[in-house]
């Protein structure tokens, strides 16, 4: 920084002191924060957000968000289209392992392609 400042003309310009006591001013400690900064913080951060803003307003907490758990998860194309194969094959044995293999996504699988 001190190079910069002398290539620059600063030195010259504003004076020694002056270019220290701005290189100084970047290596200062933080202003001083209370020393519960961050319950206030947290505070804030729940009161903001209406899933947690009852831990500090008493109100009843909202109810317990399911919705990932109710969504099912789309089956990937490429699962589709290797039991289609499998169906195409006619031989109800092979279908049978094959289900029982993809057993997480059998119920939809059948369906999609009945």
């Amino acid at each position: 920084m001190q190079r910069l400042a002398e290539l620059w003309g600063l030195v010259d310009e504003v004076g020694q002191d002056r270019v220290q006591d701005a290189m100084a001013a970047a290596f200062a400690p933080a202003p001083e924060l209370p020393s519960d900064y961050a319950a206030q913080l947290v505070k804030r951060w729940e009161l903001d957000d209406p899933r947690d803003r009852w831990r500090w307003t008493g109100e009843l907490p909202p109810p317990a968000e399911r919705d990932a758990e109710k969504r099912p998860r789309p089956v990937p194309q490429s699962t589709v289209d290797a039991f289609r194969y499998v169906v195409s094959l006619g031989d109800a044995d092979r279908i049978r392992m094959w289900l029982r293999d993809h057993a997480d996504v059998a119920h939809v699988l059948v369906s999609e392609v009945a």
